[in-house]
């Protein structure tokens, strides 16, 4: 069984059964996907449960993926439509939808422990498979 949560190899080789696994597996995926800001946007979400796009492996990439793609634009133009936002650079993209661009790095390292964490993951079961 495969998960996109980085930890899915470590649920796979932790628990008997696949179901077992996966039942488990869905909660964080589902928070995780929520969070990483494709669903949700950060900059408007409850101080209360914005804390929980740290512990999704999936927000460290994307905030990653939107920094590489916005971070040098330097003009945006806009239409002068009444009640729509003019977002004029890319840093302002990225502060609208809750990303600094400051982050990448740290997502870098996040990142390369997510590839580390799968890793370990996939050792444990093939120690587990293997006897």
């Amino acid at each position: 069984m495969r998960s996109p949560l980085p930890g899915g190899s470590f649920l796979s080789a932790t628990f008997d059964k696949m179901e077992t696994a996966a039942l488990i597996a869905v909660p964080f995926d589902l928070i995780g996907l929520m969070f990483s800001g494709i669903y949700l946007n950060l900059a408007s979400a409850s101080p209360y449960y914005s804390w929980l796009r740290y512990i999704s492996g999936f927000y460290y990439g994307t905030e990653s993926i939107s920094i590489l793609q916005w971070d040098l634009v330097d003009n945006i133009s806009c239409a002068d439509a009444e009640g729509m936002p003019c977002i004029r650079t890319g840093a302002e993209v990225l502060n609208r939808f809750g990303y600094e661009d400051s982050h990448f790095w740290r997502n870098f390292t996040m990142d390369g422990n997510t590839i580390i964490v799968r890793l370990k993951g996939d050792r444990r079961l093939k120690n587990e498979f293997n006897g």
